[in-house]
């Protein structure tokens, strides 16, 4: 028996914080260095909400004492030299993120230009009851519970299509969709909670009866909910978590969206606010000058003009 994993988001009474803090250096030579640290309860920093990257130099989870708590805290560090590098995909289950840069090459002057994304969770879109449940920071799922069933459904319903698993009749299964939103509209808030608790195979025989659907259509839906359910788990997961990415690039930044500057280092400051809807991208420009070029051009252009100056002299005289 599968139980909803909605009954684990509606038990929730508190979320544990992580602090996620991505520490980035980029070297004149292009090479970036990265350091990831994680700390919070055990439960979440190995959890798969964020994921620090699995192949790595170093990676070397440890247990610290916080006055008793108990808190974990992990480490990783990652050297890379690729311009471009995927840390997680953007349609994992967890949340994803990945990296550009480039180095640009002129007589005087490099320009760096850097990116990271973090892939949106479509939150806004997909599930706009949840989306201000959240921004209103209150997860009551009393509220947001019953659409989140019905839009994880037809998320199921169309993965079924593309898997031919299931015929491919849109009206049909918009009105089992329907249906089901209707159902839960006419009884009881409590009462529909009760039911998402339970098994999410039974109740779905059960919300499909009137349709005469094939026997075995309620587990394939079950089934193909869940990786959706298990997305939309690990996004309220990041509820109460922080992330701060602080970097350091060769020269003198010039275009930025960073939240804020320490001295040489740019911060960015954020939480899953800015994850809800579209991508959350940080973006940086650097610029370096090669004063010894610079000189040495200005000095061959001084020497060009005052050979050029004597010989008119001499050509006048």
């Amino acid at each position: 028996m599968r139980l909803s994993i909605l009954s684990l988001l509606i038990a929730l009474i508190s979320l544990s914080c992580v602090e996620n803090v991505i520490s980035i250096r980029i070297h004149p030579d292009g090479q970036s260095v990265f350091r990831f640290y994680s700390y919070g309860d055990s439960l979440d920093i190995f959890d798969d909400d964020f994921i620090h990257p699995l192949t790595t130099i170093t990676q070397k989870p440890r247990r610290i004492l916080d006055n008793d708590n108990g808190n974990w805290e992990q480490n990783t560090e990652l050297i890379l030299e690729d311009s471009i590098y995927v840390f997680r995909i953007e349609d994992s289950l967890s949340l994803g993120y990945k990296y550009w840069k480039d180095i640009s090459v002129s007589f005087f002057k490099t320009e760096y230009d850097f990116k990271l994304t973090f892939s949106g969770r479509m939150i806004k879109t997909d599930y706009p009851k949840l989306y201000s449940a959240i921004k209103s920071e209150n997860l009551d799922s009393i509220n947001w519970a019953p659409e989140a069933f019905t839009v994880l459904m037809k998320k199921g319903l169309n993965d079924l299509v593309q898997k031919s698993l299931l015929e491919n009749n849109i009206i049909f299964n918009d009105r089992l969709v329907n249906h089901v939103r209707n159902f839960f509209a006419k009884i009881d808030s409590e009462e529909v909670l009760d039911r998402i608790k339970n098994d999410k195979t039974k109740i779905l025989s059960e919300l499909l009866q009137p349709f005469n659907v094939k026997k075995n259509l309620p587990l394939l839906l079950s089934n193909a909910m869940h990786p959706h359910e298990k997305k939309l788990r690990n996004t309220i997961g990041l509820f109460n978590d922080r992330f701060t990415i602080k970097m350091l690039m060769p020269g003198q930044p010039f275009l930025t969206n960073a939240t804020g500057i320490n001295k040489d280092t740019l911060v960015w400051d954020f939480g899953i606010d800015s994850l809800l809807h579209n991508d959350y991208e940080i973006r940086a420009k650097s610029i370096v000058y090669e004063f010894e070029q610079l000189q040495k051009l200005i000095l061959g252009i001084t020497i060009f003009l005052l050979f050029v100056f004597i010989i008119m002299r001499i050509a006048m005289q």
